[in-house]
């Protein structure tokens, strides 16, 4: 009983700091690409919130990959 409310706080910490960290990459990136558009002139808001979302899309499964690995070695 214990080992699963162990599970469950494991979890609900997980899942607060992938939302924590997706926050932070997402105003770091928004900078950079501010930065690059203001520098360059170009404003493309749509290239711009693709890459953004595509980095967000392979941070969150970096993210997920390494939780994975830890709950299962937690599990077994």
């Amino acid at each position: 009983m214990k080992k699963i409310e162990m599970l469950n706080k494991m979890q609900k910490k997980g899942i607060m700091e992938t939302a924590v960290l997706a926050g932070i990459t997402v105003f770091i990136f928004t900078l950079i690409l501010l930065t690059i558009q203001s520098a360059t002139g170009h404003k493309s808001w749509l290239l711009s919130s693709a890459l953004s979302l595509l980095a967000l899309v392979i941070i969150f499964m970096f993210i997920e990959k390494s939780r994975l690995k830890n709950h299962e070695k937690f599990v077994h």
